[in-house]
């Protein structure tokens, strides 16, 4: 998995599988705080709903997004999460053409990013 920010969305591709994920505002900001070592419950606001953040937090380690940590780690800043709904978007419509390996998976007529064969 590989993500980056940019213009306030988080962008994370699972490199295996080619699917790519776009995490925008309160989203890419609580993944962020989460990856930064906030556990769940420091991220909640005084009237936000934990249920929902757990619901979240389970479907980014559904999805390879996020993992469990074996030791105690808590990030140094953490901005609470206000309530907004969370989620993502998951797209596999380029899974085909990320998951090719630019060396080996090349017509050798054509280049890449054309399969062989295709």
């Amino acid at each position: 998995m590989i993500a980056d920010l940019v213009d306030g969305e988080a962008i994370a591709i699972d490199l295996n599988s080619g699917i790519y994920y776009s995490l925008t505002g309160a989203t890419g900001a609580v993944w962020q705080s989460l990856l930064d070592g906030a556990t769940p419950r420091s991220l909640l606001a005084e009237g936000s709903d934990p249920a929902a953040l757990d619901r979240f937090v389970g479907a980014l380690i559904e999805e390879g997004l996020l993992r469990t940590r074996s030791g105690p780690a808590e990030a140094e800043q953490v901005e609470a999460w206000d309530g907004t709904q969370l989620g993502f978007e998951r797209f596999a419509d380029m899974e085909d053409l990320l998951a090719l390996d630019p060396i080996h998976d090349v017509d050798e007529t054509f280049g890449w990013p054309k399969a062989p064969g295709s």
